[in-house]
């Protein structure tokens, strides 16, 4: 069976169609590709900031988390034009997706750390990380699994183009008041 996603690009509407059992076989590729290519990224720039720009090691470890993840405005267009292969197109979507994620919520989490005054350990910033995924997908499905029940009879009043936007606005500002990252 495919999934059809729809996504935006520059030049309109366009049906992105995955082959679920494409998805299967890339997600173990996917992941091992977007850790390593974001902890490299990470490190080089945190090297490259630490030798040329006066700072210190941390600030130039956030520098490299938030310059880490590939972006997926530049790679989704560039696939389009490049007109890949589906596996290879499915790879570098999840993994820009993946790393998109990782810089957010890696450099949330250094910011964080840095703030609180504590100083930063690894085990507390990946405990914050993981509460963070978990936490995300608890209240990302089950504010899925509510939007889905309501949404039939949300689209028969006029006027509520907005309302997903709405909702996922208020899920979002739900999950940053309890402490943990409503970006995910």
């Amino acid at each position: 069976p495919k999934l059809r996603l729809r996504r935006t690009l520059a030049g309109g509407a366009v049906i992105q169609a995955f082959n679920m059992k494409d998805l299967k076989r890339s997600a173990r590729d996917t992941l091992v590709m977007s850790i390593a290519t974001f902890v490299l990224t990470v490190l080089l720039v945190m090297y490259i900031a630490d030798f040329l720009l006066p700072i210190d090691p941390l600030t130039a470890l956030l520098i490299g988390m938030i310059l880490g993840g590939t972006s997926s405005a530049v790679v989704v267009p560039l696939i389009r034009i490049l007109r890949v292969s589906d596996r290879t197109s499915t790879i570098l979507l999840l993994e820009s997706a993946l790393t998109d994620v990782l810089s957010v919520v890696l450099t949330l989490g250094l910011i964080r750390g840095l703030q609180s005054g504590q100083g930063i350990s690894a085990g507390v910033m990946l405990g914050d990380v993981s509460a963070s995924f978990l936490v995300a997908a608890l209240i990302g499905g089950g504010g899925a699994f509510i939007w889905s029940a309501i949404l039939p009879k949300i689209r028969q009043i006029p006027n509520t183009v907005f309302t997903t936007i709405a909702y996922v606005l208020i899920l979002f500002g739900l999950t940053e008041i309890w402490g943990y990252s409503g970006a995910i």
